[in-house]
């Protein structure tokens, strides 16, 4: 038995000679036969049906990607009859020749179901490609590296840490105690070379640190400038329309920016506003090798959720009260509290149905209320990996920043590929997806760069290529064993602004879903998406008509899915038993506090729950595999999209057909995360799919939304999204004011 892990190319070609098994008294009904391919026991091909043919011709064929263990193909040509089928003969090859990954081809004789081998002959051609180094149409090559740490929030120092969520004396660390903001600021106090920062903004007056004394944001940048580190930004010119109260929390909007460090050599450029707003943040750095006394320098990475903006530091506790006056002292955000534009209070918003309606009147930097809790993830690199976000980087400069010389990264004064000794099961495969390169194109940086890079370019040779990373999702939800784990701000939407269709991965996941129903095997989809969604480029409130369409299309996007699938449990009366919560679960995040030291008027209770905004854009695949960054592709100018994601798993923790899910450091994330959500370990949760653990997170869901609406004090965060639904699939959600258009 071999491991069948890349890419099967089937070519059924013809047969000869088969079996007659329509014995009629017409001459002329022969058999009608068709092939069927089968990976140990998973159908993976069928061709047509060829009528009345005992000599017939398909070339038909299939390219499949498999991840399984099997002791051989089987080919299995059948006669379709009007009731069941007949077996005309089959043959099988061995996984052990495919696994030399040389073409098998030619005529091969079948073998009946008694074991004779005068049945036929079939024609075909097979080979298979172990799993391709480079993922398909994307323009970097698959990196192996073990210099990976992934954050769950910015800080989770006070966060309680699990025995089995901490590995100490390991390369990949992930575990809560981590801090990214504090590494970020280690790194660039450090930096030599370059600092290369992407985002919508920054807040130059924003501290890392929160614990201990240190420079504001700004400081350190000017320092490593004036030092002769290159110092890039590269933010998104916000939309000018909307009131300067709204991005207050900003501090220094694109246009004051420049201004800030026009006494510099720090350079600032602008790109044009996206129509929806999700341009990846990340920070580029060298730094010195750790605890090695030698010149050469690593090229470091931060990427994923890394607003350096007002309101973005939190902690896995998402405190909403106790910390304004310590560590977020002059660091409030909560846009849902500037209801003045609307006439509307928060209760109308966020509240429960019977609140009473008492406007609440404060601005998003007025710390007279519930800050706004962000939940955010982030990973940090290094070597190879963080050189290909330094490409994107570049390449996105290029097309709206000035003419600049980048500073030079080679071999001779970094170290890239040498990975520090320790276990092979701790490696991670890592893909940088981009929505904006082209590997088609010959001219691509990436292509001309060797050890010595040319630094002169003047103009981007990108050209765009948008559905890399959604075809990434799609493919790996067709190959998903067991769940899919989604946290994000948008639910993969659509790129028809004003119609409503289901984006193709959401799709998937319904096909998906539809097979596990189908074969009457556990399959459940888990979404946390925020209860109320805020655009988080021009700070529009959540009551905000142009916020109200993403609202709006987030319930119908959830009432769809659910309605298809409880039309598919209607279909099997097989699956009676089954809900369609059982397949696809979706819960956002709140909080609440007990006491709060602020008085809003004679309504303080108003305000004691308050959600949590999920900024984390994390997808995860029967623990095997995780994409963070931008998984969606929502974007509807192509030309203006910098949507950017990493696709990460580790080899030596392969998820198995029938067997238990993988235990590595996705895994331990995963766990990780749900800790943070559910304040509670269960050893159900080691298998999501589980009805254990699918029931248990609902009634913390449950008993967490009562809690909230009779406001008692909760212990996690976790709520349901919908109020009910129904096995039909009809869908009741929580009250909702939305906008009429």
């Amino acid at each position: 038995m071999g491991l069948l892990k890349g890419s099967l190319r089937i070519h059924i070609i013809e047969a000869k000679g088969l079996l007659n098994r329509d014995n009629t008294v017409v001459h002329e009904d022969v058999s009608d036969p068709y092939v069927s391919v089968d990976v140990g026991v998973t159908r993976v091909a069928k061709t047509f049906v060829k009528d009345n043919n005992l000599n017939p011709r398909w070339n038909e064929v299939f390219n499949v990607d498999v991840n399984s263990k099997a002791r051989s193909v089987t080919f299995k040509v059948k006669d379709r009859d009007v009731v069941g089928c007949d077996m005309l003969g089959w043959l099988a090859i061995e996984v052990d020749e495919l696994l030399e990954e040389e073409i098998i081809s030619g005529w091969f004789p079948l073998i009946s179901p008694q074991g004779r081998q005068d049945c036929g002959k079939l024609r075909v051609e097979i080979s298979f490609k172990t799993k391709n180094k480079n993922v398909q149409n994307n323009m970097f090559p698959l990196r192996t590296t073990t210099r990976l740490r992934l954050y769950q929030d910015a800080c989770c120092a006070k966060f309680p840490q699990h025995d089995t969520h901490v590995r100490r004396n390991s390369t990949i660390q992930v575990k809560a105690g981590e801090s990214s903001w504090i590494d970020l600021y280690r790194d660039l106090k450090q930096a030599q070379d370059l600092i290369y920062i992407s985002g919508y903004t920054l807040n130059p007056d924003l501290k890392l640190s929160r614990y201990t004394p240190c420079e504001t944001l700004g400081q350190i940048l000017l320092e490593r400038a004036e030092k002769g580190v290159q110092v890039l930004i590269q933010v998104q010119e916000l939309c000018m329309g909307s009131p300067c109260e709204y991005m207050c929390h900003l501090h220094d909007p694109e246009r004051h920016l420049k201004l800030r460090f026009a006494a510099s050599s720090v350079q600032v450029s602008v790109r044009p506003p996206t129509r929806d707003d999700h341009t990846s943040s990340f920070v580029l750095v060298d730094t010195s090798l750790e605890n090695v006394n030698v010149p050469q320098r690593r090229l470091v990475a931060y990427f994923g959720g890394l607003d350096l903006v007002t309101g973005r530091w939190d902690t896995p506790g998402h405190s909403l009260f106790d910390t304004q006056r310590t560590l977020h002292r002059g660091d409030f955000y909560n846009p849902c509290l500037n209801l003045r534009a609307r006439g509307q209070s928060y209760c109308q918003i966020c509240g429960p149905k019977d609140t009473p309606d008492q406007e609440i009147e404060t601005t998003t930097c007025d710390s007279s209320g519930a800050r706004l809790p962000w939940h955010d993830t982030t990973s940090r690199f290094e070597g190879r990996l963080a050189h290909d976000l330094m490409v994107h980087f570049e390449e996105e400069w290029l097309k709206h920043g000035p003419k600049t010389n980048f500073a030079e990264i080679d071999d001779e004064d970094y170290d890239l590929d040498n990975p520090p000794p320790g276990n092979k099961t701790d490696e991670w495969e890592c893909s940088l997806l981009t929505s904006i390169a082209n590997p088609s194109n010959p001219t691509s940086s990436l292509k001309r760069r060797s050890t010595r890079r040319a630094r002169s370019r003047t103009k981007s040779v990108m050209t765009t290529n948008e559905d890399v990373i959604q075809q990434c999702l799609i493919n790996h939800i067709k190959k998903a064993k067991k769940f899919v784990y989604v946290e994000c701000p948008i639910l993969f939407k659509t790129k028809e602004p004003d119609g409503f269709t289901l984006n193709p991965v959401l799709n998937e996941m319904i096909t998906r879903i539809m097979i596990s129903i189908e074969n009457r095997t556990e399959f459940t989809v888990f979404l946390v998406i925020p209860e109320l969604y805020i655009h988080t480029s021009n700070m529009k409130l959540a009551s905000d008509p142009d916020t109200d369409r993403v609202n709006v299309y987030h319930r119908d996007c959830i009432a769809k899915m659910y309605n298809m699938i409880g039309n598919c449990i209607a279909r099997h009366k097989g699956s009676a038993d089954k809900h369609p919560t059982d397949y696809v679960q979706v819960y956002t995040l709140r909080n609440n506090g007990s006491s709060t030291p602020y008085k809003l008027k004679e309504h303080d209770h108003n305000i004691q729950s308050q959600m949590i905004f999920v900024h984390s854009q994390v997808v995860i695949i029967d623990d095997e595999h995780l994409i963070m960054g931008s998984p969606t592709s929502h974007t509807q100018l192509a030309n203006k999209d910098y949507e950017v994601a990493l696709a990460l798993c580790q080899p030596h923790h392969p998820s198995v057909m029938n067997g238990p899910l993988p235990t590595g450091d996705v895994a331990r994330f995963r766990m990780s995360l749900w800790l943070e959500h559910m304040g509670d370990t269960q050893t159900s949760w080691t298998d999501p799919s589980s009805r254990e653990c699918r029931e248990r997170l609902r009634f913390i869901a449950q008993v967490n939304r009562a809690n909230h609406d009779k406001g008692v004090v909760c212990e996690s965060h976790l709520l349901e999204f919908c109020k009910s639904v129904h096995k039909s699939g009809r869908t009741e959600f929580y009250h909702f004011k939305t906008h009429k258009h």
